[in-house]
């Protein structure tokens, strides 16, 4: 696309951590991001092409809470993002969830060597295809690796989307 226009962004954000305790820390994060020009996929005659959709205004706030032991160590976080379209303009921002939750939790076994697993769930996110804008269903994945440790190389072998849950993050991906 000659005619496209760099995208912009100018991203502000206020954050406080605080450990609870030995064991606990608390995070949370307020921010608000400037789209200028924000460039998205729009479907033209059967062909994607990449075009300045207008401007954006990305607010939000992230809340995470983490503990740490002798042998675990897990976490919670949630993050709520607010998508305002600054030019009333026919698009819908596109890839960005409303909504997600992420869970995590990691057990060293034995010295260098460790088990991880994760949980993730994201609500409320817009996708285009065709010119049309559908939002899809909301969707939750578990992956699991082992991890290991020798000097300074790490070596991981997992696997995502250990429920098979059927998802995506734009059609055919």
């Amino acid at each position: 696309n000659p005619d496209l226009e760099e995208e912009k962004v100018v991203h502000y954000e206020v954050s406080y951590a605080n450990m609870l305790t030995s064991n606990f820390d608390v995070k949370t994060n307020l921010f608000v991001s400037e789209y200028e020009d924000a460039i998205q996929s729009v479907y033209i005659g059967g062909l994607s092409q990449n075009q300045n959709i207008g401007d954006f205004r990305h607010k939000g706030v992230e809340l995470e809470l983490n503990s740490y032991f002798d042998k675990f160590s897990s976490g919670l976080n949630y993050t709520y993002i607010d998508i305002e379209d600054k030019n009333d303009s026919e698009y819908k921002k596109t890839g960005v969830p409303k909504q997600a939750f992420f869970a995590y939790a990691k057990y060293d076994i034995i010295k260098d060597l460790a088990v991880y697993a994760n949980i993730k769930h994201e609500l409320d996110t817009y996708l285009s295809y065709s010119n049309n804008t559908y939002d899809k269903s909301d969707f939750t994945t578990v992956n699991t690796k082992l991890m290991y440790t020798y000097k300074d190389v790490s070596f991981e072998a997992g696997v995502k989307n250990l429920l098979d849950e059927n998802y995506y993050y734009s059609f055919g991906y």
